[in-house]
């Protein structure tokens, strides 16, 4: 049950949202707060995992305007314990349910829990990233440890991940040895300044995107500050297979 391993939506959260115009977006979703919502008709969930920061993210999000079918969005609060052994049988209960999970989380490493979601699902992957550089480990880039978020998916290449994108990367935060990865393993990889110039290459790319992983360091500082000054948060979404994605 996925109230098992679900927070409920903090008291504070839900006063703050009576003062929202009707149209607002935390006005318009299911939410689990005194009792976890009915999941019917429902397609996009939202999850959080570490309380200040996807609350943080909330605050903003709820104030802006709701533009989606009636009763297609819930926010299902956030998870007891911000750990891949939680986090993985909440994502495959809703996939398995066609619900569309989006994730509101700091932790890098989350995003190999939700892949391995799928894994349970026995389903091909493509993942796409979006983010300043590719966070992989010293075989390739001689970084840090704690910056080889995909790395156990990369190298080696995991027999479930189908095709890997980068988006948005930016070649003086991007080690040369990187981008020859991506290169001869057939992987796109979109610089910012072209993904700027040229949107509509990211098109095919984001379509086909199983798992998209948007980390904010992506932003600059002016539209994002925080996340020049804390680990970086990311917003992770995955689409359920046979899903037309997100709800127009």
């Amino acid at each position: 049950m996925l109230q098992n391993w679900l927070k409920p939506l903090t008291a504070t959260s839900r006063k703050n949202i009576d003062t929202l115009d009707e149209s607002a977006f935390g006005k318009n979703i299911a939410l689990h707060g005194l009792s976890f919502p009915n999941l019917n008709g429902v397609r996009i969930a939202l999850i959080g995992a570490g309380d200040r920061e996807a609350n943080a993210v909330r605050a903003e999000l709820y104030r802006t305007a709701y533009n989606f079918p009636a009763g297609a969005v819930a926010d299902l609060g956030n998870l007891r314990r911000s750990e891949p052994s939680v986090l993985i049988p909440v994502f495959f209960e809703l996939l398995s349910g066609n619900i569309l999970p989006v994730l509101l989380a700091q932790k890098n490493d989350l995003a190999r829990a939700q892949f391995l979601a799928y894994h349970e699902r026995k389903s091909l992957v493509n993942l796409v990233a979006v983010d300043e550089s590719l966070r992989l480990a010293h075989a390739v880039t001689g970084g840090a440890d704690n910056q080889a978020v995909y790395s156990a998916l990369l190298q080696p290449r995991h027999p479930l991940l189908f095709h890997f994108g980068l988006v948005g990367f930016q070649t003086h935060q991007t080690e040369p040895g990187v981008v020859d990865f991506l290169t001869k393993n057939n992987f796109d990889a979109l610089r910012l300044g072209k993904t700027r110039s040229s949107i509509e290459e990211t098109e095919p790319i984001l379509r086909d995107a199983d798992l998209l992983t948007f980390h904010l360091g992506a932003l600059k500082q002016s539209e994002a500050p925080v996340s020049h000054s804390l680990p970086l948060p990311a917003i992770l979404w995955k689409k359920p297979a046979n899903s037309a994605g997100m709800p127009g």
